[in-house]
């Protein structure tokens, strides 16, 4: 397929569905190449609504250009309001340039994308945490070695197919960093120790769900990069399973528990496109009151702590074992 003009390329999940999300790839003086991706606006569900896909949208150029080598080498906001800004200050904060084959976590990198970009744009008497995650971009690109310009580059992110890897968007379960180190440069605004720690909760409980899926008799997998939006999945003897893992501290746990539930509920909807009978889990770190197992049960959804691992029987994983 050939680049057809500004914003109507479409990219697609990794069953070969096409995402909602208008992008075009545009020639670069330094010889790379430039992704204009679209803003999102509009209501949810609404006729005015646009770009809907836009996070799914850009998670999956990642990847797809991940698998050719490519390198970021700048991501701006490009929003008219922007224009008078100056490059530096239109700049999301990474650290540049980012080769994309090394990175084992595509929507992470998304995240950092459309979270770094609030700021940029936002009016003098707007709140601190305010400003959109999902403004219009101009990502800057390279891939060492490229044969075909711009129309392989389009082809690449346009062809119905998905990356190499389980064609249900899936693959063997990944252990996750249960010691990792936060860019100082990329959570300015966040404590650094607190923030590792987080990450590190949420991994040792990831990993801990993994093994109990394993102790079950069944197999965890990690959703392919750029495809499904989940933390762990299985196949259980009824169902397919998704789950959300959350970190949590003394002083996060509603907070934390409401962001969760609403994920894993959006992740069980996107899975029964392709598995009518998929349910959704929620992992915490660490026991809460029953109060939240109530709640996340009456809309079907397993709230599930080590080491005890509760609620998961119909899933056919016994509680009362070691994780």
């Amino acid at each position: 397929m050939r680049n057809p003009g500004a914003s109507q390329l479409r990219t697609t999940d990794v069953e070969g569905h096409e995402l909602d999300a208008g992008f075009a790839v545009l020639g670069d003086s330094d010889g790379g190449f430039a992704l204009v991706l679209e803003s999102r606006s509009g209501r949810s569900g609404s006729d005015s609504e646009r770009n809907p896909d836009y996070f799914a949208a850009l998670t999956r150029i990642l990847a797809l250009l991940g698998s050719a080598d490519a390198v970021l080498n700048d991501a701006t906001v490009d929003s008219s309001r922007v224009q008078d800004l100056s490059l530096s200050e239109r700049r999301i904060p990474l650290t540049y340039p980012v080769r994309l084959a090394k990175v084992d976590n595509f929507n992470g990198l998304r995240t950092e994308i459309t979270s770094g970009q609030r700021p940029i744009g936002r009016g003098p008497n707007a709140k601190k945490s305010g400003g959109n995650n999902h403004k219009r971009l101009r990502l800057t690109f390279s891939i060492p070695g490229l044969n075909g310009g711009l129309d392989a580059v389009t082809d690449l992110l346009t062809a119905a197919v998905p990356v190499a890897g389980s064609a249900s968007g899936f693959v063997p379960y990944k252990e996750a960093n249960e010691a990792p180190e936060v860019n100082i440069e990329r959570s300015a605004d966040l404590d650094r120790e607190r923030r590792e720690r987080g990450l590190a909760g949420h991994a040792a409980t990831q990993n801990a769900l993994a093994e109990r899926v394993r102790e079950a008799g069944l197999t965890p997998e990690s959703p392919e990069s750029g495809g499904f939006e989940c933390d762990i999945a299985s196949d259980s003897a009824v169902s397919r399973v998704v789950g959300e893992v959350k970190s949590l501290t003394g002083l996060n746990v509603t907070r934390q528990i409401r962001m969760g539930l609403g994920q894993a509920l959006h992740y069980r909807h996107d899975a029964r496109h392709s598995h009518a009978n998929a349910e959704a889990i929620l992992a915490v770190e660490r026991e809460v009151d029953q109060y939240w197992v109530e709640v996340c049960a009456e809309v079907g959804v397993a709230l599930t702590w080590p080491p005890e691992w509760p609620n998961l029987e119909r899933f056919g994983i016994p509680p009362g074992l070691p994780a």
